[in-house]
């Protein structure tokens, strides 16, 4: 009998995740942005975003595409 069930191991998905992910709104405040310009860049295919509840982004990501690097 064929099992189809995808096994994941944990540490795999967790490493996969930064660890500075923050919401588009708390980003945009943070750093005095608009959040249209974030959606933007993420529609641009310039930064990724995360499903963790509700849709994040990467700060240090963001800030490295911006030029930004704090």
């Amino acid at each position: 009998m064929q099992n189809n069930v995808i096994k994941f191991s944990r540490e795999r998905l967790i490493s996969r995740t930064p660890d500075d992910l923050m919401s588009f709104k708390d980003f945009a405040l943070k750093h005095q942005m608009k959040i249209g310009y974030l959606y933007k860049l993420h529609s641009n295919g310039f930064i990724r975003r995360y499903k963790r509840g509700v849709w994040k982004i990467s700060e240090s990501e963001v800030l490295s595409v911006l030029g930004r690097v704090e």
